[in-house]
């Protein structure tokens, strides 16, 4: 069965390449450029994983369908990675990134829920 990652950014450049990415690893993609574009699309799909931009994990951590949806938090703003940590987040991508760091944080979160589903 082919994972899926929500992609919400509000770059459409950034959607499109990170989509392309994905989709070249096997990865299924759906793509928002605001939160409430990405609410609407939670209402109707379950992802597997949500990469966001910084404008969007505290909303969807408190949206009760998708507690348990691991976020992935990617931004230019470095220095803010501790906040991110503490808002829940599975993990941090610093932009801009290559596709193998993206790739390797994406599994990396994969491989962690599946430990922690044993």
């Amino acid at each position: 069965m082919e994972r899926t990652v929500l992609v919400v950014d509000d770059d459409a450049d950034i959607l499109a390449a990170t989509s392309s990415m994905l989709g070249k690893r096997g990865l299924g993609s759906i793509t928002a450029m605001s939160a409430e574009e990405a609410l609407d699309i939670l209402k109707k799909y379950s992802p597997d994983i949500i990469l966001t931009d910084v404008l969007l994990p505290q909303m969807i951590r408190t949206y009760p369908p998708t507690a348990g949806i691991p976020v992935i938090v990617m931004t230019g703003r470095a220095q803010m990675k501790d906040a991110f940590e503490i808002a829940g987040v599975a993990a941090f991508i610093a932009k801009p990134f290559s596709p193998e760091q993206l790739m390797e944080t994406i599994f990396g979160v994969f491989r962690m829920g599946e430990g922690s589903e044993a």
